[in-house]
């Protein structure tokens, strides 16, 4: 089984890949129109304007972005200096600090998304919308299958 292993064609290598080429796409986007954000800050962004009610735990950041505390810090504190995000400390965990995403964070959001919307579309021009989809079912499958796998750990 070993030896008809093929790195190049598992799925692991090709979503990774594919991350990358996609977080790189993104990055010159957002360069392109005038944002010296990263992969990062954009992550922080979308996380606390799509997903977050009211406030977004740092610490679930980090576990987002596999425990790396560091780069986490990193980008917050760009995202606070901006003005973009808002932190405070956790009334109920004071270790702990809450993101939430500012007017002027609200305000440029329509901008990454619009860079995020268009880098979509260039990387996906040329794939059938319904190869996309089936992509998109057996994605989810895989995320799917690994979080059951993680949670029995």
């Amino acid at each position: 089984m070993a030896d008809q292993f093929d790195i190049h064609r598992s799925l692991g290598y090709l979503i990774a890949h594919a991350f990358r080429a996609a977080s790189a796409s993104i990055q010159l986007s957002f360069k392109a129109n005038g944002l010296e954000i990263n992969k990062n800050h954009w992550f922080i962004m979308a996380k606390t304007h799509f997903f977050a009610d009211n406030c977004l735990r740092q610490v679930e950041v980090v576990g987002f972005m596999q425990g790396d505390k560091t780069r986490v810090t990193r980008a917050v504190g760009d995202l606070v200096k901006w003005g973009w995000i808002h932190q405070e400390i956790d009334p109920n965990d004071r270790r702990n600090r809450l993101l939430s995403i500012t007017p002027k964070g609200q305000a440029v959001m329509p901008t990454l998304i619009e860079c995020v919307v268009k880098t979509h579309e260039s990387l996906t021009k040329d794939i059938d919308p319904q190869d996309l989809e089936i992509a998109r079912k057996v994605l989810m499958a895989f995320i799917n299958n690994g979080n059951s796998i993680i949670s029995t750990t």
